[in-house]
């Protein structure tokens, strides 16, 4: 199923990079670019800003690389931009969880069904101390996290660049769905691919 971006809508891919792991990993999401006014470097330049607030909780031997856009298109393939600003690097100390584990936010909307809701697996996010032998973080360290990403989601906001879920076709209703919150589970996702061999 293709993934749906109409005009004035942009999926973005996130890299996110470790100075001692060979392969980076990816955030991935939707955004309304419609008030960027066609400056679609600066769009990108704004999703990569946006995950500011999440600096605090990112491994000191990480960073926020780069954003890439996939812009959508009234006809034709969307085009692609990468961001030009710099890398936003980590600066949490602690030792982090491995890159399989990561720190998995839920994303909501005000529409029902599995359609209105998403999920990032953010890693490098959580120390290895912060999570217990059945992967449950600590309540002290959720309410952290819950914290940097509501800063996130209103950065996106404020950025000009709002969070959209964007939906894959065929379907009846493939317009983009504004996120309205965003909540971090107690338990870790994992996710097997990230895991370099």
């Amino acid at each position: 199923m293709a993934l749906v971006i109409p005009p004035g809508f942009a999926a973005f891919s996130l890299e996110v990079r470790h100075s001692g792991v060979s392969r980076s990993s990816f955030i991935t999401g939707g955004v309304d670019i419609s008030a960027e006014g066609g400056d679609s470097v600066e769009a990108a330049n704004d999703v990569l800003g946006a995950f500011g607030p999440l600096a605090g909780n990112l491994g000191s031997s990480c960073s926020f690389q780069s954003a890439q856009l996939r812009i959508g298109q009234d006809g034709g393939d969307p085009v692609a931009v990468v961001s030009t600003a710099a890398a936003i690097a980590g600066t949490n100390s602690a030792a982090m969880v491995p890159v399989n584990c990561s720190v998995l936010v839920g994303k909501y909307t005000g529409r029902g069904g599995r359609r209105g809701r998403g999920r990032w697996f953010l890693p490098w996010c959580i120390a290895e101390n912060s999570v217990d032998e059945s992967g449950v973080i600590t309540p002290d360290h959720v309410a952290g996290l819950q914290t940097s990403i509501d800063a996130v989601l209103a950065a996106f906001t404020a950025n000009t660049v709002p969070l959209v879920l964007l939906h894959n076709a065929p379907a009846t209703d493939n317009d983009p769905t504004p996120v309205t919150s965003m909540a971090v589970s107690s338990l870790i996702g994992s996710q097997r691919r990230r895991l370099g061999r």
